[in-house]
């Protein structure tokens, strides 16, 4: 099942070529959903947030977690106070938790009881600047596979799977170079910072700051007339996978 990001206002769906996208992606959803129920994990989910073009952002999430549960999890105040999720967005590694990691926060913790729910994983990824990927498990089964190296591994190659499938299409102007300043300036905007918050942490001005994005969004509205006169040619996937880090 695949929806939009609550934060994302226009839906990605809306992109041309992405409903083929995100058929192919439910597929691979499926293959990855069936490995892990092997290890004990039975609900997975995948997200994906492109933080530019800025006039735009778009996200988009797959998962076969229960649909009751979704629509509750997809209200922002649930997500702000996700400690799981708050720690994967600060953290380049994986975590492994338990009902328990959430006794303090009632809300989720309630949630989580509601649907069975005793343990599961959540990793953020990064592919590039302004990408930020999220791969979680959920298990109600009893307690699954807790090799947590294991389980990065299979984030990290899951998401890159997801990524190579749908950023091309979700994000065309990953073709266009960036500077190495604009891509710090769009890392921290991913992150949801402001043009004077990123000033502060860059030691350069707001007006510095805004200078950069709009030159980023030059670029991407360039990058998106010559993505449209090419006639559809999937020319970004060497460059999402040479960008990974």
């Amino acid at each position: 099942m695949i929806h939009s990001f609550p934060s994302a206002p226009a839906c990605a769906m809306q992109c041309a070529g992405l409903a083929t996208r995100t058929e192919e992606a439910e597929r691979l959803l499926q293959r990855i959903a069936s490995h892990t129920a092997e290890i004990g994990f039975n609900y997975c989910g995948f997200g994906l947030l492109a933080s530019y073009p800025v006039s735009r952002r778009l996200g988009l999430c797959l998962s076969n977690y229960p649909e009751e549960f979704q629509q509750k999890f997809r209200n922002t105040e649930i997500l702000d106070a996700d400690p799981s999720l708050q720690y994967a967005l600060n953290s380049n590694n994986g975590l492994l938790w338990s009902i328990e990691y959430f006794r303090r926060v009632p809300a989720i913790h309630d949630l989580l009881v509601t649907q069975e729910f005793t343990h599961g994983f959540v990793q953020a990824l990064r592919p590039r600047p302004g990408i930020l990927q999220l791969f979680t498990l959920a298990s109600n089964t009893g307690r699954p596979f807790d090799d947590k190296k294991s389980l990065e591994s299979l984030a990290s190659h899951a998401s890159s799977q997801f990524a190579a499938l749908l950023l091309p299409t979700l994000v065309p102007d990953l073709n266009t170079p960036l500077t190495q300043r604009e891509k710090e300036i769009m890392r921290w905007t991913a992150d949801g910072k402001t043009s004077s918050e990123i000033s502060r942490i860059l030691n350069i001005t707001t007006r510095t700051v805004n200078f950069h994005l709009t030159n980023v969004m030059g670029k991407t509205q360039r990058s998106e007339q010559d993505s449209s006169s090419s006639q559809g040619n999937d020319v970004w996937t060497d460059q999402v996978t040479d960008g990974r880090r």
